[in-house]
């Protein structure tokens, strides 16, 4: 009965690290979805200045948002992920292998060894000794302060300098005077005046 309750545990506890590890990754879908928006109208040639503050002023304050909303689901994630890791070592601490060990260290150690089959690409995509990958939520995490930052050269670019991101207008030529004649042309559809003398246009 202990064993079942336990197991019952630890599936509702897996299942909720599940669901913090696919809230935390859906974060950045949603802040690049926002920030290729407001980024739009940032540096549009046809944005006015106030635009450009304003959508610049709000891809800083997503910036923020997401990524202390990340930090929280990243935070229960790694909770839950300790939780687990700790039950697995009460458990089934005796298996020399480790073959049940899929949280904590346990996982960590085996995970790099697989590699990510990609060929001449694993030296980008995991340029770390031993082929390890980069740690995502850390890479991630610095791209969206890309974002900030540029968001933040934006406005200090709108703000000082507002000319910058518009798009130069080709000069437009002076209207031409129509020509003017002292007589009426019966062959031409004119207008005239009679005053001092007969102008026609």
């Amino acid at each position: 009965m202990a064993f079942q309750r336990e197991n019952m545990v630890y599936q509702v506890v897996a299942s909720r690290r599940l669901q913090w590890d696919f809230l935390l990754w859906q974060v950045p879908v949603l802040s690049l979805t926002a920030q290729a928006f407001l980024f739009t109208i940032a540096v549009g040639g046809s944005s006015s200045q106030l635009a450009r503050i304003v959508s610049s002023l709000l891809a800083i304050v997503i910036t923020f948002l997401c990524l202390t909303l990340m930090a929280r689901h990243r935070e229960a994630e790694i909770m839950d992920a300790r939780w687990l890791e700790n039950f697995e070592e009460h458990v089934w601490g005796s298996d020399p292998q480790q073959q049940f060990r899929v949280h904590g260290k346990a996982f960590v150690q085996k995970r790099p060894r697989l590699g990510v089959d990609g060929g001449w690409t694993e030296r980008i995509v995991a340029p770390l000794p031993g082929g390890k990958t980069l740690p995502g939520f850390k890479t991630w995490v610095f791209g969206l302060l890309c974002f900030g930052v540029a968001a933040f050269l934006v406005l200090v670019s709108s703000a000082f300098a507002p000319d910058v991101f518009l798009t130069p207008q080709p000069p437009t030529a002076a209207p031409s005077r129509p020509a003017v004649s002292w007589w009426p042309d019966p062959s031409a559809d004119q207008e005239c005046e009679w005053g001092i003398g007969i102008w026609c246009w």
